[in-house]
Order: structure tokens, then C-alpha cells, then sequence
């Protein structure tokens, strides 16, 4: 036949065109797909990639003996005319023969995904070997027919399935497209946020030269436990010859306490005058946060001042975990926390209390992800852990003490830390001013 030519054989007309052969049905009166997957608008456009003849007509026939759609089949028979018409949008599915004159086994099926990744694939072939079906639905095949076996309805029902499988497959890669987006975006924010939050921070270079004249060494860790979070701690003028040091640690983790450490920072701002009356800070922060949480959000907290001039150290806290007092070759004192968190009531009642705080005294305050993190085998730290990690620390040099309670801490906890860890040791080496 020419390049125009057409023969028609019973139902079938085949048009011979330059590069293919196109089989289509005489009538229009097919019953149309009614399947999602398929428009009912028009035919639904194979490409069927067979060198044998015989094998195509038998392809076409089981096609039109199904209800399932009408079919406009172009049959091609090498690999090199598939390309040339796939060039062509408007493609369904292909009906792809494994074994051609140009193209032999699994990598004919790589041949055709090369120039049409989005349509779906029925691959063919005359063996039935389940290894290469596995195989090739492995590597992207939609579905997989022997032809000896193909009945009536059969190769339309691949299609079909392809078909809707092909969609299912892309719109879910769609939604994995746009999550990954939105997780890229989402982490964007949560880095700023974090950038944000680590920027609240006493910066090294704006306190150093008050603990020097202090004489104070201050080790500090902090590290939310999901990027942001809820722990946070300061630092406060107090006088000439004292220092104040705040910690919290808001219930929850994530974005929501990150929000409510952001709040409390802006409030301990705004009430630095009460920076020298522990309890008066405290009572004032808790009654400026009790309308801005929610029921059931709170901040467990602690603020203490260290005046080197008096040797003391002066504190109020709600909730915090004890803080532990080192002094000289004493046994280590955990500080009295107890007291209502902030936000949990307007009356909650706020005590000063007292102790010295010499020459050498060393004061270590850590939020509860210390005590309470767990090791393998479920066992937490606890408090008397957490004393007893501590106190091994307390010779080692000033400006390492912390770094050896943290290797000992990670040591014992191979799992990972599951909430905020925020700890402070503070060291007094010398008088102010010296």
C-alpha cells in the first residue's frame, strides 16, 4: 500500500500512513468507557508496538470485542517508529511487544519510558515467565500480558487499569511534589524562626566583659528538641556587682511553645525594672502570661541573681527542676523550685529565698529533658542521676565542666533527646572587679 492508502475489512479500516499502520473500527456506535480514567469524548488512542501482524490484528480484535471503550489503535512495528510517533501528544497508553526487530527483552520497555515517562505502559510478549512480568512491572510496566493467553476483553481491561493506574500514580506524585514544597517552605520558616530564637540569646560578646568583671564563667547548651521550641533563658543587669539569670520551659514542643517563649522574652523585657526582686519578677511575668495561654499551657521557671559583692545568691522559681549548689567539697545542694509554673493561676504566690554563694561556688541549672530523657532500655536519668552526673563534673577545669556533664550524658543516651535541653553552669572563680 502507499503512503494514503486505506483497505477495509469488515469492521476494520486500516490506513497505511508513512510511518505507521492505524486500525480503527468502521462505526462509531461502540459503547464508550465509563470509567474515569477514560474520557467518553472520543476514542481512546493506543499505540501498539508489535512486529508481527498477525499478533496486532488479534490485539485489535480482543479490543473491539470488549464493552469496555472505543479504541483508536495505531500499530507500528519497531521501537524507532514508536519514538517517531510518540513525538506526537495525545497518547493514551502502548501496547509494547518486548521483542522487535530493533529492540529485544526488558530494555525495550527503558527504550519507550525514555521518550513518554507520563503514559502507561501494557508490556507483551509470547513467554509466559513470571520472573520478567515482576520484573517489568519493577521497572514501570503498568501490566503485563502473554498473548497466547490474551481472551475477549482482556487487553482493553490492561488498558483501562494502565490507565487508571497511571493517573493514580501521578496524581499521587503530584501530592508528594507539592508536601515536599510545602515541607521545604514550612522548614524555611521554622530556620528563621530558629535563626529568631537563637538571636534571643545573651550574645557571648555583649556578656563576656560583665562576667569577667564579675568573676563568673558562664558553659551554656541549648537545643529544641524539634528545631524551635519552648526552653529559653536569659540573662539580666542587677547592679553593678550582681547578675541575674532566668530559664523556662513551656510546656509542649514545636512552634506553639517557640510562639510562647517568643511572648515571655518580649515580658521579661518590659519588666527589667524588677530585675533586683526575684519574686516580684516572677508574680509580674505570671500575671502579664495567665491571658495570653491557653488552658493547659504553662512555663516552668526560675530566675536567680548572684550578687558577688553580698556572696549570695538570691532566687524564686515555679516548677523549674532543682538547680544544684556546689560549694567547696560540701555535698551538692539542690535548690528549692517548688511553686506553681507561670500562666497556671493570677494568684500564684512567688518566695525569695537565700543562700551564699562564694569564692569558687559553682550553681547548675538545666530544664527537665536532662533528668527525664531516657537511655536504651527506658530508664531515665532522674534527679538522683542528674545529682550524681553533676557532682563527677564539678573538679573537672573551669570552662569544661559542662562539655564532661554532656559526655556523660550523651553517653548513657544513645536514643536521642526528645525535648527541649537547655542547661547553664555558672563557675565563680575570683571577686568582682579583679
Amino acid at each position: 500500500m502507499g503512503g494514503s492508502d486505506t483497505l477495509k475489512t469488515g469492521l476494520l479500516v486500516i490506513e497505511q500512513g508513512p510511518h505507521a499502520t492505524i486500525l480503527r473500527p468502521q462505526t462509531a456506535d461502540i459503547p464508550r468507557l465509563s470509567v474515569n480514567a477514560f474520557s467518553v469524548d472520543r476514542p481512546v488512542r493506543v499505540l501498539l508496538v508489535e512486529d508481527d501482524p498477525g499478533d496486532a490484528r488479534l490485539v485489535w480484535e480482543a479490543l473491539q470485542s470488549s464493552d469496555e471503550a472505543r479504541f483508536k489503535v495505531t500499530h507500528v512495528r519497531s521501537i524507532a517508529d514508536a519514538k517517531t510517533q510518540l513525538e506526537t501528544p495525545g497518547w493514551d497508553a502502548v501496547l509494547l511487544d518486548l521483542t522487535l526487530p530493533d529492540s529485544a527483552g526488558i530494555g525495550t520497555l527503558g527504550k519507550i519510558q525514555a521518550v513518554a515517562r507520563s503514559l502507561p505502559i501494557v508490556v507483551m510478549t509470547g513467554l509466559s515467565d513470571p520472573k520478567l512480568a515482576n520484573y517489568a512491572l519493577e521497572v514501570g510496566a503498568q501490566d503485563f500480558l502473554v498473548k497466547g493467553d490474551v481472551s475477549s476483553g482482556m487487553v482493553a481491561r490492561a488498558i483501562r487499569y494502565a490507565i487508571a493506574r497511571m493517573k493514580t500514580q501521578q496524581a499521587f506524585q503530584s501530592l508528594v511534589t507539592m508536601l515536599e514544597a510545602e515541607r521545604s517552605r514550612m522548614q524555611q520558616e521554622i530556620d528563621a524562626a530558629r535563626s529568631m530564637q537563637f538571636a534571643l540569646l545573651p550574645r557571648p560578646d555583649r556578656l563576656r566583659p560583665r562576667l569577667d568583671h564579675l568573676g563568673l564563667m558562664v558553659e551554656t547548651y541549648f537545643e529544641p528538641s524539634s528545631g524551635i521550641g519552648g526552653d529559653l533563658w536569659s540573662s539580666l543587669d542587677c547592679g553593678d556587682n550582681a547578675i541575674g539569670f532566668l530559664a523556662f520551659d513551656f510546656s509542649g514542643h514545636g512552634v506553639q511553645a517557640a510562639l510562647n517563649a517568643f511572648r515571655l522574652h518580649a515580658l521579661i523585657h518590659d519588666h527589667s525594672h524588677l530585675a533586683s526582686d526575684p519574686a516580684e519578677l516572677l508574680t509580674a511575668l505570671n500575671v502579664a502570661m495567665k491571658p495570653l495561654l491557653p488552658t493547659g499551657q504553662y512555663a516552668t521557671v526560675f530566675y536567680g541573681i548572684i550578687d558577688c559583692a553580698a556572696n549570695e545568691l538570691r532566687w524564686a522559681a515555679g516548677g523549674w527542676p532543682p538547680p544544684l549548689h556546689f560549694s567547696g567539697d560540701a555535698p551538692p545542694v539542690a535548690l528549692d523550685t517548688r511553686g506553681l509554673p507561670l500562666g497556671i493561676s493570677t494568684k500564684a504566690f512567688y518566695e525569695t529565698s537565700t543562700i551564699p554563694f562564694g569564692l569558687n561556688d559553682q550553681l547548675v541549672l538545666y530544664s527537665d529533658a536532662l533528668p527525664e530523657t531516657c537511655d536504651s532500655e527506658g530508664t531515665m536519668l532522674d534527679q538522683t542521676g542528674t545529682v550524681e552526673l553533676a557532682d563527677r563534673c564539678r573538679g573537672a577545669a573551669i570552662g569544661s565542666r559542662l562539655q564532661a556533664l554532656l559526655d556523660g550524658f550523651f553517653a548513657r543516651n544513645t536514643v536521642g533527646v526528645d525535648d527541649d535541653l537547655t542547661i547553664l553552669w555558672i563557675s565563680r572563680s575570683r571577686p568582682p572587679g579583679q
